[in-house]
């Protein structure tokens, strides 16, 4: 819980910087406010980094509160497809989506008992930011 607590820390200090429209500032309000489904309906199609760095971030809280394993899969899938779109430049803030989308999914991965998947995520994330 304590690095639930520092992790929701960290991200929404970051965060915060960075410039939402006022759509997806409603979406980050929700998911923080932890009304995933309402946030997840406001961005249905994310588009920007900003836009899948909230979707991410509300699928990674829906999943760790409510356990649930189709979900699981199915956000997987999203997971994974989030980190193979193809991008133009590699600007400040698709490396932080990157490596944010990587800790969301090691705290997932952590949840779901997929220790390796986790470590592999940390480990990700951490050469993300590095490079």
């Amino acid at each position: 819980m304590a690095c639930l607590f520092l992790f929701c820390l960290f991200q929404s200090s970051y965060a915060q910087q960075w410039t939402f429209d006022s759509k997806t500032l409603q979406a980050y309000k929700l998911t923080l406010n932890l009304q995933t489904e309402e946030a997840l309906q406001l961005i249905p199609h994310p588009q920007t980094p900003q836009e899948h760095y909230v979707t991410s971030l509300a699928h990674t809280f829906e999943l760790l509160i409510t356990e649930d394993g189709e979900k699981f899969t199915e956000y997987e899938s999203m997971y994974q497809k989030r980190l193979d779109r193809k991008i133009k430049t590699a600007s400040p803030e698709e490396f932080f989506l990157q490596a944010e989308t990587h800790l969301h999914w090691m705290f997932v991965y952590l949840k779901f008992g997929h220790e390796f998947d986790a470590a592999i995520n940390l480990r990700q994330a951490y050469y993300v930011v590095k490079d």
